[in-house]
């Protein structure tokens, strides 16, 4: 059953950056402010649009709330900003008791192991994400381009300061603000004074793995040719063992009748996931496509009329954006699945001409290997307790799973 919810909460405040003069509304639901934000949230950031932000609400992850905030100046809305609330247990969302976590392959590994688990419990408090956790990239905020980054980021700053003081006023205590993703140092020097840099503590995320696309390949195959021939054997290899798979596209009224399957092939990557923040809401993948329609592809790969696996996209504007998927983890051991959508979303980006796909943070040794770099995302963490801010940071990167990986560089350097 899809989840709805009325709101009739709206909360406002003056605030003051640079001797400028703003006011902030903050709200709890995108139908009261549904078409003002579609109105300045740009075609590019399909992950803050209206139609996406409330297939969000109807279908949230277990517990997840959430807030909007306009800014206005001189009564004309100059900013909007996105919220997530969640409950936070690391020892849950890290998957402590996984077998595969504990490594008890020798005694300092359970020494280790004890210590993470007995610090994870007390990890355990409301968080205010400023983004969205179900994306890769910035999708945090969007300020009209009169406003440098700079001053841009000044406004967020003061912002994130007073929505956490309002939850408060409406009986939410956040302890701590999670921000997300960003390509620089946004909260670091170079755009806020020092004293301000102080309340964040950047993270060591994991980096978002992003193909760029050659403009001179018109076919998969002149993607091919562009590997050396190791990695070109390879491929081929993985697309020969895929063949008794069928793969299609589904359409919108079909979703429904794989919903139950799809999220159950979804909770097969994330059950065993080293680190999970979320778990997605059983209908949220019917509803994805029903409400988004043209701008998601979702496929299914089916053996003898069996759903084995499947994957969405969805077709941003400057780019295809891999989203959720899932497959039949002993099929994935014989077949390559996963390898092969991920080839099969490279031949929809050349269809499509997009100039790039946005792999996201997992799998990136197997993402290199088909051609995707590594690129750097900040993210910050803001305690209310200036101590605990200093310890939860540390306590974070020390907790943060283990990714030994292999950066890869299949493209030819020169011609054979």
């Amino acid at each position: 059953m899809l989840m709805t919810k009325k709101s009739e909460l709206t909360m406002k405040r003056n605030i003051l950056v640079d001797s400028n003069q703003f006011e902030i509304e903050l709200v709890d639901s995108i139908d009261q402010i549904f078409d003002s934000w579609s109105s300045i949230i740009p075609d590019h950031q399909l992950f803050m649009q209206s139609d996406y932000l409330k297939l969000l609400e109807e279908c949230p992850p277990d517990g997840m709330r959430f807030r909007y905030v306009f800014v206005r100046k001189q009564e004309e809305i100059v900013g909007a900003l996105y919220f997530q609330i969640v409950h936070y247990n690391a020892f849950k969302s890290l998957n402590l008791d996984n077998d595969k976590a504990r490594k008890r392959n020798s005694w300092s590994g359970n020494i280790i192991h004890s210590s993470k688990e007995y610090v994870a419990k007390s990890l355990d408090f409301d968080g205010l994400i400023l983004g969205n956790l179900l994306t890769t990239g910035q999708n945090a905020f969007y300020f009209i381009p009169e406003f440098e980054l700079k001053e841009q980021i000044a406004i967020t700053d003061e912002c994130l300061h007073q929505v956490r003081s309002m939850l408060i006023e409406s009986g939410i205590r956040a302890k701590m603000a999670f921000i997300k993703d960003f390509p620089d140092d946004y909260f670091g020097e170079k755009y806020l004074q020092k004293s301000k840099c102080e309340e964040y503590y950047r993270l060591d995320a994991y980096p978002n793995m992003v193909l760029n696309l050659d403009p001179a390949w018109k076919s998969f195959d002149d993607y091919l040719n562009a590997f050396k021939s190791k990695y070109r054997v390879s491929i081929r290899k993985a697309l020969n063992k895929i063949t008794p798979v069928t793969k299609r596209l589904l359409r919108p009224y079909e979703l429904p009748e794989y919903g139950d399957r799809m999220n159950a092939l979804y909770r097969n990557i994330s059950d065993s996931a080293s680190f999970n923040l979320f778990f997605l809401h059983a209908d949220y993948f019917p509803k994805l496509g029903q409400d988004l329609q043209e701008a998601v592809s979702i496929y299914g790969y089916f053996i003898d009329g069996e759903m084995i696996a499947f994957y969405t996209v969805l077709h941003n504007e400057r780019e295809l954006d891999a989203h959720f998927l899932g497959y039949d983890l002993e099929l994935n051991k014989q077949m390559q699945v996963y390898k092969n959508m991920l080839l099969d979303m490279v031949r929809e980006a050349i269809v499509h001409r997009q100039p790039k796909i946005i792999f996201s943070r997992t799998a990136m040794e197997i993402k290199s290997s088909i051609g995707a770099i590594d690129q750097d995302m900040s993210c910050y963490i803001q305690h209310r307790n200036k101590l605990q801010n200093v310890l939860s940071a540390k306590f974070f990167d020390w907790l943060k799973p283990e990714n030994d990986w292999i950066i890869r560089k299949p493209f030819k350097e020169t011609a054979e």
